[in-house]
């Protein structure tokens, strides 16, 4: 068995029965039976289970946010808008365009001696995707994930986080009470079954999580031939001009760096500011900062809540412990603390005095993440630019000089998982 712990308290919420990893291929190869019957429905009744999957997340909000809040640790608030509301839309968009996105499509064959041919781009299911989620956001990543693989007439199997397994198991529920046929989707746990599921006859991947983990991933897939999507950490940096508007660029920078309690792929890890500008900056992201609430996650007005675990609070007192040993433009140097009542939680009083200016910052060597910071611009895996577009140099220009392949231009609310 695998147990399930509430993070803001260490109590045990519940738990799931671990699968062997040696079971893992037959869990496949039962979904296998099941997805032919799955694939040949039209895309719109397809669709329609989408749609019932969305009202049925509508329907249960309530009690899904509170899941998410007792196992993951987010503010309600933040279980609502991060993880609940994008996944509504996600699945009513789903439903709606991906019938003309995986409809047939039409080709004209102007060559003479194709003139009496009729052709066309078909799109065929695949048979069965894994999809193998994160602690970080455990429903909206995964839920989004099948759903497309579901609308596409796939099978799917699904490998939750371990730290977040009744999320996962809850997923399966809205999506058997949507309608969507026994057995089609199926949810597995425990030690080694993501290897296990990697290695097995599972048609592609989607993987969420470290660089590390995510390498293996794509090896294994490409010593089958089979496809891979892998969304792995960054390095974040977020980019402050002399022309921006500050009050935008502070909140973006606030929201950024401490919603999930900084454990977002694409949260805000480093902030690059140019002098004109670094004072009043720094000024309004401490004060900010120290304004924010610390608490208990079940609670209305709280807005950080605890790390997933104990491993990761250590690891997150470690950095910002090694920040002050490192840089020389630290304004305040407060011991790592937890918080009175929630068990792992940093506060943010903390964090806003480890900010850095420009001229303090010592950039680290790390091989799986290169930065090369010129002219105030930076090369990493996403980031962020805040430049007020009546700027001399159009934000379009300041974007083609920077090698990268993610940007939010103004401001950092919305950003993927």
């Amino acid at each position: 068995m695998l147990e399930s712990l509430n993070p803001a308290s260490g109590a045990v919420l519940g738990s799931v029965q671990a699968t062997a990893p040696g079971d893992v291929q037959a869990v496949v190869e039962a979904v296998a039976k099941v997805q032919p019957f799955w694939s040949q429905l039209t895309l719109r009744d397809r669709a329609r289970y989408m749609e019932r999957a969305a009202q049925v997340l509508i329907d249960e909000s309530d009690e899904i946010r509170d899941l998410i809040v007792a196992e993951q640790g987010k503010p309600r608030n933040e279980a609502f808008s991060m993880e609940i509301l994008p996944t509504i839309d996600a699945l009513h968009w789903i439903a709606r365009e991906g019938q003309d996105l995986l409809a047939d499509e039409k080709v004209r064959m102007p060559q003479l001696f194709l003139k009496t041919k009729q052709t066309a781009f078909t799109y065929e299911p695949l048979g069965v995707i894994a999809v193998i989620s994160p602690w970080n956001y455990p429903w909206s990543i995964p839920l989004g994930e099948i759903a497309m693989a579901l609308m596409a007439g796939n099978g799917v199997v699904l490998k939750p986080a371990s730290l977040t397994p009744l999320i996962g198991e809850r997923i399966g529920r809205v999506l058997e009470r949507a309608g969507v046929p026994e057995g089609l989707v199926r949810v597995i746990h425990g030690p080694g079954t993501g290897p296990a599921l990697v290695e097995s006859s599972v048609a592609k991947v989607f993987f969420t999580g470290s660089v590390d983990a995510g390498r293996g991933v794509g090896e294994a897939c490409a010593r089958q031939l089979k496809g891979s999507v892998l969304e792995l950490g960054g390095k974040d940096p977020m980019i402050v001009l002399p022309d921006a508007n500050l009050d935008h660029a502070i909140a973006g920078a606030l929201w950024g760096g401490f919603a999930n309690a900084g454990q977002t792929c694409s949260g805000i890890e480093r902030v690059y500011v140019l002098d004109e500008v670094a004072e009043r900056f720094l000024s309004g992201v401490v004060s900010g900062a120290r304004a924010l609430r610390v608490g208990d996650p079940t609670r209305w007005d709280t807005e950080i809540g605890p790390m997933i675990s104990r491993e990761q609070f250590e690891l997150v007192s470690e950095l910002v412990a090694d920040a002050v040993a490192v840089t020389r433009a630290t304004r305040e140097h407060p011991d790592v603390r937890q918080g009175s009542s929630v068990r792992g939680a940093i506060d943010t009083t903390l964090i806003a005095g480890q900010l850095l200016d420009l001229r303090g910052v010592i950039v680290p060597e790390d091989e799986s993440y290169p930065d090369v910071v010129f002219d105030a611009m930076v090369v990493a895996l996403s980031g962020r630019i805040f430049l007020d577009e009546t700027v001399e140099l159009p934000p379009e220009a300041v974007l083609r000089q920077i090698w990268e392949d993610h940007f939010i231009l103004n401001p950092a609310a919305a950003a993927p998982g």
